[in-house]
């Protein structure tokens, strides 16, 4: 863990972007719904990007942490629908099922990994 911390601030650092990671892929309520073209509980996590429905969200600020294993909080900086505003922070994290939990003002989400 110390060495994916390590490589994980060196890539901050040196890029000023955040790493996704192990949150890197597709999400969605379930297999079913990630066999749908689309739907608006979908997420992408690609590189420092969040893309949902109808809007996008730049991860910053990644802050690994401690004694919490694969949790990582974000800042995000949004935009869609013509607009771009501040997104809050997000605590992603992965659960012992493997699924995507995100917390984010006040509401938490549990995502399956599309096949």
């Amino acid at each position: 863990m110390r060495i994916f911390s390590a490589l994980l601030m060196i890539s901050v650092a040196s890029t000023g972007a955040a790493v996704a990671g192990p949150f890197e892929g597709t999400w969605d309520s379930s297999q079913e719904a990630c066999a749908l073209d689309m739907n608006d509980f979908r997420l992408t996590i690609s590189g420092n990007t969040a893309n949902y429905w109808e809007s996008s969200c730049d991860m910053v600020q990644a802050t690994n942490l401690r004694d919490m294993g694969t949790s990582v909080l974000y800042d995000l900086q949004c935009f869609g629908e013509g607009d771009t505003y501040s997104g809050g922070r997000v605590l992603f994290s992965i659960t012992s099922r493997g699924q995507l939990l995100a917390y984010n003002q006040g509401h938490v989400a549990l995502r399956e990994r599309c096949k």
